[in-house]
Order: structure tokens, then C-alpha cells, then sequence
């Protein structure tokens, strides 16, 4: 009699439960060694990351160089301006537009490496702006150049050109910033080192001076554009006090321009206090020379303050009765107090 066996004869053919352990085991070698090469090929060790970020800066040093150098061609230009034929200072904008546009073109076409996509972006925004900006500036320089235009408007175009290129520059820091620690720091690449220069006071007074020097008539027209104490107030008191430290001598930062078309030598700049007790004034003067269009920093003139609580005002004035143009010569009085 035949015996019966453990397993009934469907189930004597080949098992089709759970893997073996062993093909498990290799399945997971397998996962392993392929995520340790997927791991090994992303990461760098800190030499090799140094060497790729000299690299890169290397590929983007040319590109950042040619940018700052259109920068200060364009700074150049803004100061020759007021002499140059509207044609050929078109041309000149012409060729600044198309330097900064190569420079962004070329900065685009460049790959990054690994942990640098931040930075190549921003160097790309931080160019971009201001290929974006120079477009936009000689628009300005049209509306500048309209003697026929109110004032106003390209004031404020030339205005939002100088928004933009700050906004530029800091976006360029931000790419310096964001570069791997360790490696060699990027070229400074700032095109307006002083935001002065684009302040509406000043901006006007160079819309002027342009607007004056296409006329044939001679145009005698001084302005004083800025005036303000050197350190800078401290608080304000009801609203229209600046609070200064308590200081022996008050050092003024003042900014003159000749808005005119003619030269002028030797021209008086005289700044002077007017303290509110009736106590004795301050007063000091200098003279400058100013070329049509030309401005002038001075940090030179000095005031001494009245005691300590008196309210005083200070006046700056720039050339004299024989100005074409009155309004401007005299610097709106501020008042101060030192606390």
C-alpha cells in the first residue's frame, strides 16, 4: 500500500512563497552599492569644492571686469554730458548699451557647478540690471534733453535709472556672498560708489546745466544742492529741530554745481550760522572754480555753534547778486540744536 506523502501532489512543484534570504541579501547589496555611487558621484570634499570655485570665478572674472569698466564709462559720460552734441552722446549710449548687453549675454551662456546655481543667478540679475538700466537711461537722456519738457518728469526717469543700478550693485554683492567660503573673493563691481549722485537735488541740477548749454545766449547759473552737518543729526525735536552732539566745531558737507554755460573762477561759497538768542553768528567761506555742468564736493567749511539748547539755523549760499538764476544760490535754512 502506498504511503501518503506530507504534501499533496500539487505542492510538490517549486515553492512560490517569500524570496530565499540570500536573494534578498543581494537585492539589497545591490540597492546599496548603487545609492553609495549616486552619493560618491554628488559629493566633493572641501579641496575639490576650492578648486571648482577658483574655477568658475576664473570663467566669470573676464565678465564682471568688462562690466565694471562700462560702468565707469558711463559715469565718465554722465560727466562730460553737459559738452557733447545730443548725437554724439547718443552714439556713446549706444556703445554702453551694447557693452553691458555683451556682458550679460556672455555671463548667460556660462554653467555653473554644483552649489553655485544661486550665485550665477544673481551675477545674471545683478548684469541684467543694468543692461536693463542703460536702455532706460537713454530714454532719460531724451527727456533731458528736451528744453521744451517740464523738468520734473525726467528728473524722476533718470531717477528710477539711478534705483535700478543701486538695486544692480546689490545684487552683485548678493552673488559675492553667496559663493563657497574658502575661495578667492570676486573683483568689487560697484557702478554708483556715491547714491548722491543720483539724489533729485543733483539730477536736477544736471538736467539744467544740459538744458542751459544748448542755449547760444551765455547762461550764468550757480546752485548750492546739498548742505548738511558732518556728523549728522541725532534726533529731531517738534518735528523741525535737528538734534546734533555737543561738538566745538560743526563740519559741512556742501555740494555746489554750476548749472550754467559759461566757466566761472573764483566763486564764493559762504556758509554762516543764525542762532535764535541773538547770540553772535559763525561764518566761514571758501572759493571754487566751476567748468559748465561741473559740481563740487566740499567738506571744508566749518561753523562754530552757539552754547548748547540755543536753536540756530545754518545758511549756505554759492556765488553772487550777478546769478541768472537766484533761487537756487541759497541752501533752504535748517535748524539745529545741540543736546
Amino acid at each position: 500500500m502506498a504511503l501518503p506523502t506530507r504534501r499533496s501532489a500539487p505542492m510538490l512543484g517549486p515553492r512560490r512563497g517569500p524570496m530565499r534570504p540570500v536573494v534578498v541579501v543581494l537585492v539589497l547589496l545591490t540597492i546599496l552599492v548603487v545609492a553609495t555611487g549616486a552619493l560618491s558621484a554628488n559629493h566633493t570634499s572641501p579641496g575639490e569644492a576650492r578648486t571648482e570655485a577658483l574655477a568658475y570665478l576664473d570663467r566669470v572674472r573676464p565678465v564682471i571686469e568688462r562690466s565694471s569698466a562700462t560702468g565707469r564709462d558711463l559715469a565718465a559720460l554722465r560727466d562730460r554730458a553737459v559738452g557733447l552734441e545730443r548725437d554724439l552722446l547718443d552714439r556713446q549710449l549706444a556703445r554702453i548699451q551694447a557693452d553691458s548687453d555683451d556682458a550679460l549675454a556672455e555671463a548667460r551662456a556660462m554653467t555653473s557647478s554644483q552649489g553655485r546655481e544661486l550665485a550665477q543667478e544673481l551675477l545674471i540679475g545683478a548684469l541684467g540690471g543694468r543692461a536693463t538700466a542703460v536702455k532706460a537711461l537713454r530714454a532719460a537722456f531724451g527727456q533731458a534733453l528736451d528744453t521744451k519738457a517740464p523738468l520734473l518728469p525726467a528728473v524722476q526717469a533718470l531717477s528710477e535709472v539711478g534705483r535700478d543700478l543701486q538695486a544692480a550693485d546689490g545684487a552683485y554683492r548678493l552673488f559675492g556672498r553667496n559663493l563657497p567660503p574658502g575661495g578667492t573673493p570676486p573683483p568689487e563691481s560697484r557702478w554708483v560708489p556715491d547714491p548722491q549722485e543720483w539724489s533729485a537735488p543733483v539730477l536736477g541740477a544736471f538736467v539744467t546745466a544740459i538744458r542751459n548749454s544748448k542755449n547760444l545766449a551765455p547762461v550764468r547759473d550757480l546752485a548750492v544742492l546739498v548742505a548738511s552737518p558732518d556728523p549728522g543729526p541725532v534726533g529731531e525735536e517738534n518735528g523741525k529741530v535737528q538734534v546734533l552732539a555737543q561738538v566745538s566745531a560743526i563740519r559741512l558737507q556742501v555740494v555746489v554745481a554750476n548749472q550754467g554755460n559759461q566757466p566761472e573762477t573764483a566763486v564764493p561759497v559762504v556758509a554762516s550760522t543764525q542762532p535764535f538768542d541773538g547770540s553772535p553768528a559763525s561764518s566761514d567761506r571758501v572759493t571754487v572754480n566751476l567748468e559748465p555742468g561741473q559740481r563740487r564736493a566740499l567738506n571744508n567749511l566749518e561753523l562754530t555753534p552757539p552754547a548748547p539748547g540755543v536753536t540756530f539755523g545754518v545758511i549756505v549760499r554759492v556765488g553772487t547778486s550777478s546769478d541768472g538764476n537766484p533761487t537756487d544760490d541759497e541752501f533752504p535754512v535748517r535748524q539745529y540744536v545741540l543736546r
